[in-house]
């Protein structure tokens, strides 16, 4: 399990294994989402920071490299994230 700290101010460094499973790179937004009371599932966004839309190229490159990683990283299930976590 990856763990990381909160600060003084409320902020986290999300460990670099989770930014390389992710995919995170300078400037990407990340959503946290509720998946049932007090357990978040942490996303990262399709869009620009700056919430812009895409151009159509854009989202089609984004779109395929998303489609490529679920290819060969597909995303657990819930009861498989729980039973990871209980480990």
């Amino acid at each position: 399990m990856t763990t990381a700290k909160v600060s003084d101010r409320g902020r986290i460094t999300l460990p670099l294994f989770v930014r390389r499973v992710l995919g995170l790179e300078l400037g990407d937004v990340v959503r946290f989402v509720e998946i049932e009371p007090g357990n978040f599932v942490l996303n990262r966004t399709i869009g620009k920071p700056t919430g812009e839309p895409m151009s159509a190229n854009e989202l089609i490159d984004e779109m395929h490299r998303v489609l490529h990683e679920a290819r060969w990283n597909p995303p657990l299930r819930l009861q498989d994230q729980k039973a990871k976590n209980a480990d």
